[in-house]
């Protein structure tokens, strides 16, 4: 078996506050990830509402972190369209009802982990998307990056 039988590269839909973090600091994990999606390691997908809601919020309270938003969007992210409402019924309940289709878009995407700052929010009843914290993913990968050998 070899290594690229080994690796599965993780997917990941990134919440707005995320996006909003990495693009306002240059450290810390909302923006490691992203930089990882960027250089390929990760595969990074967002929503249109997700942006607009980033854009919005950068905006009014963090102006200076707008071109920065829009690079990582160019450089690092699929932004894939909101699921329509016959997509959000079957998952009703499974989300605060803002937060519904951001998590749709996650299940509907494929994606193995939903990155928020926010996961109270969530209350999914599938085992994937994965919902988590930045840090913890970050902590997560490190950990399986030393079992490659």
């Amino acid at each position: 078996m070899g290594l690229n039988d080994e690796i599965r590269v993780p997917k990941l839909f990134f919440d707005a506050d995320v996006l909003i973090a990495s693009s306002a600091s240059q450290t810390g994990a909302s923006r490691a990830l992203v930089k990882g999606c960027e250089s390929t390691l990760l595969i990074g997908i967002t929503s249109s509402q997700a942006c607009d809601e980033a854009e919005r919020n950068l905006t009014s309270k963090l102006p200076h972190a707008l071109a920065i938003f829009r690079l990582l969007m160019q450089t690092s992210l699929t932004i894939v369209p909101d699921p329509s409402a016959a997509e959000l019924f079957p998952y009703a309940g499974w989300a605060r009802e803002e937060d519904l289709p951001l998590l749709v878009s996650a299940i509907l995407n494929d994606c193995h982990f939903l990155v928020t700052f926010n996961a109270r929010h969530y209350f999914s009843k599938t085992e994937t998307p994965v919902i988590i914290r930045p840090a913890e993913l970050v902590s997560r990968i490190r950990g399986s990056l030393s079992t490659v050998r």
